[in-house]
């Protein structure tokens, strides 16, 4: 599949998807546009945009049918500017904590078929931007146990619920005990998959586990 990707990149250069300026996927002045996403009802999950947005939406697919490293850079310094703002004033409150940071994993099968997990794209992205070294980056943390539906094709939420209960395992529980994690994804809609991800490690000991997403 990363042989397709590379043919589509060369025919296919990259362009605004919101004004059409040549050589990027998102100029400044179209991201400062793209609206923002309202608080999901799970108060664990922050989201920044929209994305019933068209142009989040066409981002959000081309990061994650195609990898596109420009895009996972955008989202994942996005990310990481919300994350040091909140992170920064949970501090006043409280002792420095060094946090865990994981991404939502494919399962083995997947992975292996597209040749990239979207999310990890992102969390890398964070990882190399954190000269602080505020987050202990690990793309294992979790694991994706088994295929599940798409969770975009479920519209009812009890439904969501059931297609990923039991999909995540905690790979190795010691480095969840006692932790403040912190999951990253491209998109919640109900937040179901977080919520099985979450309770997961919650059940493996840790202490406290928030999730930072693309879109909502």
């Amino acid at each position: 599949m990363t042989f397709i990707l590379k043919i589509l990149d060369f025919l296919f250069p990259s362009k605004c998807g919101g004004c059409g300026k040549a050589g990027v996927y998102l100029c400044m002045g179209c991201l400062q546009k793209l609206p923002k996403a309202k608080p999901p009802k799970e108060t664990f999950i922050r989201a920044i945009f929209d994305y019933k947005n068209r142009h989040v939406r066409d981002l959000i697919w081309k990061l994650k049918y195609r990898g596109v490293k420009q895009i996972a850079e955008i989202f994942g310094t996005l990310l990481y500017e919300r994350l040091l703002a909140e992170i920064a004033e949970e501090n006043l409150f409280k002792n420095k904590v060094q946090r865990i940071l994981a991404p939502i994993p494919l399962t083995i099968k997947k992975l292996k078929w597209r040749g990239f997990n979207q999310t990890e794209l992102i969390a890398r992205e964070i990882a190399r931007l954190d000269r602080e070294k505020l987050f202990f980056y690990c793309p294992d943390l979790l694991l994706k146990t088994r295929e599940t539906k798409s969770q975009m094709s479920i519209r009812n939420r009890q439904e969501r619920l059931e297609n990923v209960k039991n999909s995540f395992a905690v790979k190795d529980a010691a480095l969840a005990r006692g932790k403040h994690i912190i999951l990253i994804d491209d998109i919640t809609t109900t937040g179901a998959t977080l919520a099985e991800a979450r309770q997961v490690l919650l059940n493996a000991g840790a202490q406290d586990v928030k999730a930072y997403v693309v879109a909502h």
